[in-house]
């Protein structure tokens, strides 16, 4: 019988409070990610985010969640983040300095682990 290994991803209170990014573009998700977790723990960590912004009304580029994994009763942080990054601010979403063209293929966030960045 093989042993069942608990880990969730604990959000990590950001260093700057507020912030201008509303990660509303399209989610990339880099290979590490979409190889190790679960389609179920990708969308969750997309729908925290996206329930941040709406309370905060924008928040920091970059959104980190720390890793923990359950053991001897209780929660252990190891050492292996998520970085969660948007590309374009609603002020560059909105302001004159990239192309139409440009924002489109840029208005994205990307899901990573922290040794991929």
């Amino acid at each position: 019988m093989s042993e069942k290994v608990l880990r969730r991803w604990a959000y990590q209170e950001p260093e700057y409070e507020q912030g201008d990014y509303f990660f509303s573009g399209f989610t990339l998700v880099t290979n590490g990610v979409n190889t190790e977790l679960r389609q179920e723990e990708i969308v969750k960590l997309v729908l925290f985010i996206k329930v941040l912004v709406q309370e905060k009304n924008g928040i920091d580029y970059l959104q980190v969640f720390d890793e923990e994994l359950f053991e001897s009763e209780t929660w252990v942080k190891t050492e292996r983040k998520i970085f969660i990054i948007d590309q374009l601010s609603k002020e560059m979403l909105e302001g004159d300095g990239y192309t139409k063209e440009q924002k489109k293929e840029n208005n994205h966030f990307t899901i990573l682990f922290a040794d991929e960045y």
